[in-house]
């Protein structure tokens, strides 16, 4: 079970991204130009995101989303905090945070029982971000939605247990302590104080946004690890 992949979309974002032009002229034409926050904080971002969080991988019985009927076995959530900046030109970078679980089921065989299997996961990583809206858009100073994408470098840590869903019995664990009392029993009893296992991992994914006025956006992240 060291292979996962998941996907978060948010849903809600404050930032400080460069003020789109406001057309503030009066009948004389004189204009009061763009709005900014200052040399240091114009052109950064404050990210708050929540949304299903969704495997991909070795147990996972569909093959790209889950069907309705589905949803309630493979489909949990996370949240992502994240922070970032412009640097230059359409290049931009990202720090993120992000905690959440992961769930799911798969009969191996047709005679076989289902097996399940959960996972709690917290990662970070360091992102590069690049304004794609900008390059394949005409440009337009009063467009307010766009889209990037990113990828990046980072680590997670979790815990997970793979048992049997009818009887309950746990069949593989990481980064749990077995309970000695249940040592030798299939129906084991698992302590949270062992160290997590932890992974190298890739994040990509995209962007899609709407300005909603020079300090706020809405948008919705689709991104896999």
């Amino acid at each position: 079970m060291k292979n996962f992949y998941y996907l978060i979309i948010g849903a809600l974002i404050f930032s400080a991204t460069p003020a789109l032009a406001q057309d503030n002229s009066d009948e004389s034409g004189e204009s009061s130009g763009e709005e900014n926050l200052g040399p240091v904080f114009d052109g950064a971002f404050a990210k708050i995101s929540a949304g299903p969080s969704i495997y991909y991988g070795d147990l996972a019985d569909y093959y790209v989303f889950p069907k309705f009927s589905q949803f309630g076995t493979h489909i949990r959530s996370a949240y992502k905090i994240e922070i970032g900046r412009d640097i230059i030109g359409k290049l931009g970078a990202s720090f993120h945070f992000q905690k959440g679980s992961l769930k799911g089921t798969r009969r191996p065989g047709e005679q076989s029982r289902e097996v399940f299997f959960r996972k709690d996961y917290n990662d970070i990583a360091l992102s590069v971000r690049y304004r794609l809206s900008e390059s394949l858009l005409r440009a337009n100073p009063y467009r307010r939605y766009y889209f990037n994408a990113f990828v990046g470098a980072g680590m997670m840590w979790w815990r997970s247990q793979l048992y049997d869903r009818e009887t309950k019995y746990t069949k593989d664990y990481e980064g749990y302590i077995e309970t000695e009392s249940t040592v030798n029993s299939p129906n084991k009893g698992l302590l949270d104080k062992a160290k997590r296992p932890n992974i190298l991992v890739i994040p990509y994914g995209v962007t899609f946004g709407y300005r909603l006025n020079f300090k706020t956006d809405i948008f919705v992240d689709v991104s896999q690890t």
